[in-house]
């Protein structure tokens, strides 16, 4: 009876340890060169990051605008607040099937997050991810 219990017990921990696994993407984080911060968030089991502030805008004191976006009707939007990754879900070890936005080129690109303690590896990609290329962001720390 033992065995069958801790059987059941090991089972149980396997099948809940990659929802716990898969929230660690959760919080801010810095773009490299601190241009950007990007939190991340959960809704609906996916996995999304809104610009939250900007080093130009700061600099500037002026609303920074999507003016490069492919999509004419979207350039005068501000950059701030628009989901910069989105769409991603956790299959272990890594977040897959979502999109990254580069505001500096105006396209969207298939992207895959890695966690690697406190960075992350987002790698954007067109058909396959070996041809990509990745940035690594860093979480911000709370005293930033």
């Amino acid at each position: 009876m033992k065995l069958i219990a801790t059987i059941f017990f090991l089972t149980m921990s396997v099948f809940n340890a990659p929802s716990d696994t898969a929230d660690n993407i959760l919080g801010d984080w810095w773009t490299e060169g601190k241009k950007a911060k990007v939190r991340i968030y959960k809704e609906d089991d996916r996995y999304s990051g809104e610009i939250i502030w900007l080093k130009a805008s700061a600099d500037n004191d002026h609303i920074i605008r999507d003016s490069n976006n492919e999509i004419e009707s979207l350039k005068d939007r501000p950059l701030i607040g628009i989901d910069l990754i989105e769409g991603f879900t956790f299959k272990a070890p890594q977040w897959v099937g979502g999109k990254v936005y580069d505001p500096e080129k105006g396209k969207s690109y298939d992207c895959i997050l890695k966690l690697d303690g406190n960075q992350l590896e987002v790698r954007g990609y067109m058909k396959m991810p070996l041809f990509g290329k990745s940035v690594f962001w860093k979480r911000v720390n709370e005293t930033e």
